[in-house]
């Protein structure tokens, strides 16, 4: 099946991005996914290359604040909280920089069954590549834990490190039940679009 063909197929597809003030069943036709995609693209690309920058500003901040000062104030427990945060903003600024680039690329890409298993990948909530955010979090707990132990003195040791934890996990979990519920809304129905249009190459 040709791409003129399937844009015949998907008249009826549904744009994610309708205004619900508009209430209107008005249908796109598979070129107008398309576009959405690649607006969504553009919006990432920009993105990505802004957290590349500032991941990387502040890896390097950390290392002249943690590692690099000579403060004598400065104890171990803080140049390892330090030497965890830089680790955590180096690894995020690579990803940043992995998932600029590749959006960048994916410009180029000429038939729509490439564009679309591309795109699809990037639409997932989860994948492979995010990994290494596990990586971050771990990081960014052994830092915090480091950092925040000092304002928990007038408590013993474990009591301190299950409060961090609690409060630690619980701003991960509202954050992750936040993400999940944005992109449920803003790009499962996309994913599923997509699905559906590479199903009709796959049949043909």
């Amino acid at each position: 099946m040709d791409f003129e063909q399937l844009s015949k197929k998907y008249r009826t597809i549904k744009s994610p991005d309708e205004s619900l003030a508009t209430s209107t069943n008005d249908s796109v036709t598979a070129n107008s996914l398309f576009e959405k995609i690649e607006q969504h693209n553009a919006y990432s690309k920009k993105q990505s290359k802004q957290f590349y920058i500032i991941t990387s500003i502040a890896a390097i901040v950390y290392v002249v604040v943690f590692i690099i000062n000579p403060d004598p104030d400065l104890t171990l427990e803080n140049r390892l909280a330090g030497s965890a945060y830089i680790l955590a903003s180096i690894i995020l600024a690579i990803l940043f920089r992995k998932k600029h680039k590749k959006i960048k690329n994916s410009m180029y890409i000429s038939t729509p069954k490439s564009f679309l298993e591309e795109a699809q990948k990037r639409f997932r909530f989860w994948n492979r590549n995010q990994l290494w955010l596990v990586v971050v979090v771990l990081l960014v707990d052994v830092a915090s834990m480091f950092s925040i132990s000092k304002y928990f003195d007038f408590i013993n040791n474990a009591s301190a490190l299950i409060i961090s934890q609690l409060l630690y996990f619980g701003l991960l979990a509202f954050g992750f039940f936040m993400g999940k519920k944005s992109w449920t809304k803003k790009k499962k129905p996309i994913l599923l679009k997509i699905d559906e249009m590479l199903a009709g190459f796959d049949e043909h």
